[in-house]
């Protein structure tokens, strides 16, 4: 059952237009914090992004690097998202 209908009396196409997926691996782009996180809106402002990180938790994350300004790589060496600088 999906939504209340028996799968087999919808389409396949219907189907496939309902099913997406999440990938375990998260891609980060090359830049900030807080530039991966407005990635989605260009012209959100600071107060949306920290808000938009809070509803998914990342808030945490974010506060234990130095700052949301800290520079990501798309692959670290040392499996963290982010690199650290001295």
């Amino acid at each position: 059952m999906i939504d209340g209908v028996d799968y087999r009396e919808r389409s396949q196409l219907w189907l496939h237009s309902q099913i997406g997926y999440v990938l375990q691996n998260p891609h980060l782009f090359s830049g900030t914090v807080r530039e991966n996180i407005r990635y989605g809106r260009l012209d959100a402002s600071d107060e949306e992004v920290e808000a938009a990180a809070r509803s998914v938790s990342a808030d945490e994350v974010v506060m234990k690097l130095k700052t949301a300004t800290t520079v990501m790589s798309e692959r670290a060496a040392d499996g963290y998202p982010w690199e650290r600088s001295s």
